[in-house]
């Protein structure tokens, strides 16, 4: 049987993502580009029950004036998740968005991974432009909400 650790590294080179372990084998780290910014997405694993946890992490924290503001987007951004959610913690500022995988009852298997991973990077995608504009001053949690929900103004290039 394969651990955890085992199939999220498969899942990962079977999309040729560039990515690390850590020493103790119970985190990895993957650089991300979206269409909206660079971040780095973490794939904690917990072994012994059978989770994995991912996370998006802002690249930039949340200066203490424009918290309440961000504190306001996150949560307006939640509201219809069915899973995951944006999180803010208060005394550092650190933004993330995080999804898990409970794999007590089924196998891991690569397809989840992939799954999981597409899905947690793609919402902090489609929320970066608007954190980041709240982070620099520049909106309002309800303006941030309509910035994020709107198309990026410079697609990526191929």
């Amino acid at each position: 049987m394969s651990t955890l650790l085992d199939t999220v590294c498969a899942a990962l080179r079977l999309q040729k993502a560039r990515h690390d372990v850590s020493k103790d084998g119970r985190q990895v780290v993957m650089p991300f580009q979206g269409k909206n910014g660079v971040w780095a997405c973490l794939i904690g694993i917990s072994e012994a029950e059978r989770m994995v946890l991912i996370y998006s992490q802002c690249p930039t924290r949340c200066p203490v004036p424009r918290r309440p503001e961000m504190s306001a987007f996150l949560h307006m951004a939640n509201n219809g998740f069915a899973r995951g959610a944006f999180e803010l913690d208060l005394s550092t500022g650190a933004i993330r968005f995080r999804v898990s995988i409970d794999a007590r009852f089924h196998p891991l298997s690569t397809e989840m991974v992939l799954e999981a991973v597409g899905y947690n990077v793609g919402l902090f995608d489609h929320g970066l432009r608007g954190i980041l504009a709240i982070i620099h001053g520049q909106r309002s949690a309800a303006e941030a909400l309509a910035l994020a929900e709107q198309p990026p103004e410079h697609p990526p290039s191929a």
